[in-house]
């Protein structure tokens, strides 16, 4: 096994007053407790199994900086055991942020959707800031999303194990749960071209029509979602609008990495004398 590198800190436990556990895994610890050193409530987090990158994981994550995101205000090594884990386990302070869960019933109606995608926005962005810099959340779920003071959304927990689109499978899970409508809609989306199960996918803004897919005829309107699938060397379609009084109005999304290796390459087969730029 690689030689674990030293955090540049210790701490005794004396330095953190427990207030209460807020999780407990095979892997972490997560304890709420005020720091002696500043007097100031934190997210205590300490490692019950440590793997061997876990230490430039978290350096790593004190380094970023997200509204979203918890700061981590120092990495290190407790000097003396605290509940399952030994002297010498690694811990995490994070800053406290006091939220709560996403409670979607309680909003007022008319600001359900604009709410819900803005904390869509805010998880996304999260999200975005840890893989940018090779780190995976491991966990996303609606326990792990809250609420400040402000309306934004948190994303808490990780860095964890897995691949980035686990990450966005959970996104869509999550915001399914936590939001419903657009919101959820949308991280659906993703979630799907993250799974690989469809290449690109079309949401209809405004106007009605067909499609034709692989041969199969697929008609949508105003609400719809239009999704192309992934197949091993193309995906042959034609889109036609019903309405000769207006263009339909439609919003593309792709998978990054899909857009990279697989749907680079478009090919228009056939003009239509009918378009306009």
């Amino acid at each position: 096994m690689p030689q674990l590198p030293p955090p540049p800190s210790s701490a005794p436990v004396s330095r953190f007053r427990a207030i209460a556990p807020v999780a407990t895994t095979a892997d972490r610890q997560v304890l709420k407790v005020v720091d002696a050193l500043t007097g100031e409530p934190r997210a205590l987090t300490i490692a019950v199994r440590e793997t061997p990158l876990l230490f430039d994981e978290l350096d790593q994550l004190a380094r970023l900086r997200h509204p979203s995101l918890p700061r981590v205000l120092e990495v290190g090594r407790m000097r003396e055991a605290i509940g399952p884990a030994p002297a010498g386990s690694l811990f995490a302070l994070r800053e406290w942020l006091a939220g709560a869960a996403c409670d979607r019933a309680a909003w007022p109606e008319a600001e359900r959707e604009p709410r819900g995608l803005a904390l869509l926005a805010d998880v996304t962005g999260a999200l975005a800031t840890l893989h940018a810099a090779g780190l995976v959340h491991g966990a996303v779920a609606p326990h792990h999303v809250r609420l400040v003071g402000d309306g934004r959304g948190v994303l808490t927990g990780g860095p964890g194990e897995g691949e980035p689109r686990g990450d966005l499978i959970g996104l869509g899970a999550t915001m399914q749960a936590l939001t419903g409508g657009a919101a959820g809609a949308l991280a659906g989306v993703i979630a799907r071209l993250a799974a690989g199960r469809f290449a690109s996918a079309r949401d209809v803004l405004d106007g009605r029509g067909y499609s034709m897919v692989e041969g199969q005829r697929m008609d949508w309107e105003k609400g719809d979602l239009v999704l192309l699938p992934l197949n091993p060397s193309e995906v042959e379609h034609q889109h036609f609008n019903l309405d000769p009084e207006k263009p339909a109005l439609w919003a593309a999304f792709i998978h990054i990495p899909i857009q990279e290796h697989l749907a680079s390459d478009l090919q228009q087969t056939e003009n239509s004398p009918e378009f306009k730029e």
